[in-house]
């Protein structure tokens, strides 16, 4: 499940190593015949991580090196690896093909709950206009819950070394005039080493768009054992819920939105991607041992300011939940699955 990634300022100091760590990069790089450089931030990611990326030309095996900052969790990430591409990318309807193998340290929403990954990751990614496809098996260690903004400390205190296997499935349904329709199913099942005991958790998310309305559903479902204990948190799904407030093995959200573009013909920057937006959340979860009617919904409501980025949205936020609480909400989202790489 997607994590709302925050916009909390990075230390000097912190960008400072950033920056040498990056330049590091680029010397050893410097032998390689260098493709791109690119900022990694986190309108172009899918985690609120601010680095930099140095791959090499564009060829049958791409090498890549990434180094970042997680600004959630406030610490720092790194991967290195590389693509090998499996076919051509010249046809008329082109089709994607590579293998991707790598090690790091990454934030990752695989096992719902842990934040970050460290260690071997390999995956096969297949691509269309319309489909995507990844299946990676990763060998390493879920994080321990110590880190600051972390949703996990209640729960676990050591790294877990595991195997999972992670699918991902994301397919444009329809699209037409001011109407998409997607859908995303995402699957981890895994086992920590050593034990015969497996993990597991699936999520469905069906994202809807008609005009200036949106729709999304989202379903989840999580297996647990004794060392690994993946879990959803009320706050993913309703907004105005502080992290850890309520937690579960299952959920059902629904979430509804209305945009209004006051000034869609601006020739000022920025001014035309513009909207105000109302909007309101509602979910429930149950935890191990609940039965499904024990479902409880929690809503939220709220209104503010949405700045349309392309694959991300930019926005500004007051909401008020059902137990009355009131929060000012700044971040990054992203309601249509988008292309990150990263």
């Amino acid at each position: 499940m997607k994590r709302r990634s925050g916009l909390m300022p990075c230390p000097i100091a912190r960008l400072l190593f950033l920056l040498l760590l990056s330049f590091s990069l680029l010397l050893l790089c410097s032998s390689l015949s260098l493709g791109k450089v690119e900022p990694i931030i986190p309108y172009l990611s899918d985690q609120a991580v601010l680095g930099l990326a140095v791959e090499g030309a564009e060829q049958k095996i791409t090498p890549y090196l990434w180094a970042g900052y997680d600004l959630d969790y406030q610490e720092g990430a790194y991967k290195i690896g590389g693509r090998i591409r499996l076919n051509p990318n010249h046809t008329e309807k082109p089709t994607q093909t590579w293998l991707d193998l790598n090690y790091g340290y990454w934030p990752s929403h695989e096992a719902a709950g842990y934040p970050f990954h460290r260690g071997w990751a390999g995956s096969l990614h297949w691509k269309d206009r319309a489909t995507s496809f990844k299946a990676t098996i990763f060998t390493g260690e879920l994080s321990p819950g110590h880190f600051r903004g972390s949703t996990v400390d209640a729960f676990y205190q050591e790294a877990v070394k595991v195997t999972h296997l992670h699918l991902h499935y994301n397919r444009l349904l329809y699209q037409d005039w001011k109407k998409t329709v997607y859908f995303l199913m995402a699957i981890t099942s895994g086992q920590p080493r050593g034990s015969d005991q497996t993990f597991s958790a699936t999520t469905w998310t069906l994202p809807i768009q008609s005009g200036s309305f949106r729709w999304k559903t989202q379903a989840g479902y999580i297996t647990r054992c004794e060392q690994v204990v993946p879990y959803f948190d009320l706050a993913d799904l309703v907004r105005g819920y502080g992290k850890i407030v309520k937690t579960g093995d299952r959920i059902f959200g629904i979430t509804m939105e209305k945009l209004f573009q006051p000034f869609p013909f601006s020739d000022l920057p920025l001014v035309n991607l513009l909207h105000i937006t109302a909007f309101t959340d509602a979910g429930g979860l149950l935890r191990s041992g609940e039965a499904p009617r024990d479902l409880k919904f929690h809503h939220s409501a709220g209104v503010g300011l949405l700045l349309d980025l392309g694959q991300s949205d930019l926005r500004l936020e007051g909401v008020v939940t059902d137990e009355g609480r009131h929060q000012i909400l700044f971040y990054l989202d992203t309601f249509f699955p988008g292309q990150a790489e990263y």
